[in-house]
């Protein structure tokens, strides 16, 4: 509790100006808030709360870094009213097109009370997990711009789409999160 955590998520445009980063910036940030944040907010109890959110390009160099920030403890997490003791810590992987050379996660930084019992997810916390996993799937569209969510590869500068995502069978704690990891 009082921790900063970030998930970084990668999304891909069509339908706008490469070199117009401000209005993308913006386009996402209000796509993901009214697509993505409901959906994200429902996994994670009252004890979590929402900062803000950043958009930034990575596949080329150079652009403006849009934020969108809210006030401190004004977004709580919805799953429940007290985060889960025991840190525990489900990840989502990504499965990405055909040809890509691996998945993504994201790591969920708590779990509501009762939301897994004997390292078991509950049906209520798998319905909200399938909610989300496939509002990201389905991507969004916002101010005339077209995001879909993928993996992006550092190594080979590379995108590939979210296809599908799953739980991962095993439930870990936050220290997994800190572990050093290869360059994608």
């Amino acid at each position: 509790m009082g921790q900063y955590t970030e998930n970084v998520l990668h999304f891909q445009s069509t339908g706008s100006d490469p070199l117009d980063t401000y209005a993308a910036g913006i386009s996402l940030i209000n796509g993901a808030i009214a697509s993505l944040e409901t959906a994200w907010l429902a996994l994670l109890p009252g004890t979590y709360t929402l900062t803000g959110y950043t958009a930034r390009r990575v596949s080329q160099v150079g652009g403006l870094t849009r934020h969108k920030m809210y006030p401190a403890f004004s977004v709580p997490g919805t799953g429940g009213s007290l985060g889960e003791a025991y840190q525990l810590c489900p990840a989502i992987f990504l499965v990405p097109a055909m040809g890509a050379k691996s998945g993504g996660k994201i790591f969920l930084p708590s779990v509501a009370q009762g939301s897994i019992i004997s390292n078991a997810l509950q049906t209520a916390y798998k319905t909200a997990l399938t909610t989300f996993i496939a509002a990201l799937i389905a991507g969004f569209t916002n101010a005339g711009i077209t995001w879909a969510n993928g993996v992006w590869s550092r190594k080979l500068r590379s995108f590939s789409p979210t296809t599908s995502g799953q739980v991962s069978p095993m439930i870990g704690y936050q220290k997994r999160r800190r572990s050093p990891t290869g360059a994608d």
